[in-house]
């Protein structure tokens, strides 16, 4: 179990949702609403929060100063550079919940070569 609250403030949140969401409301407001609600679940900053629709998305984060990732995956998409963020060694905590359990299947075994990959429940990831 990884603790990513407090205790970790730099873990970055990555919620994959594609450029047509269908978990996530395709609504920016409402879409805000829910990682929101999503993020305070888990005790998790919205300041470091990233979105992504596109591979280039992954490109644009910052990942230096980050401790870690936690992936809340949306969609079955694969995204290609899950693979460089997981190659750099940083945790990776891939949330698996009711509704994303296919979709953080699909990504834990995408990813599921590197040991520094995790595919966690909610009760885990708290």
């Amino acid at each position: 179990m990884v603790n990513i609250g407090t205790k970790a403030p730099r873990f970055l949140s990555i919620f994959l949702l594609g450029r047509t969401p269908k978990i996530i409301s395709r609504d920016k407001t409402k879409q805000d609403e829910q990682i929101n609600e999503v993020l305070k679940k888990y005790n998790l900053s919205g300041e470091s929060k990233f979105i992504v629709r596109k591979d280039k998305d992954l490109i644009k984060i910052n990942i230096r100063e980050a401790k870690g990732f936690v992936i809340f995956p949306y969609i079955l998409q694969r995204f290609a550079h899950l693979i460089h963020l997981a190659e750099i060694g940083k945790p990776i905590i891939i949330v698996s919940e009711e509704k994303t359990f296919m979709h953080a299947l699909e990504a834990y075994t995408y990813l599921s070569d590197h040991k520094n990959v995790n595919l966690d429940s909610p009760e885990e990831v708290l």
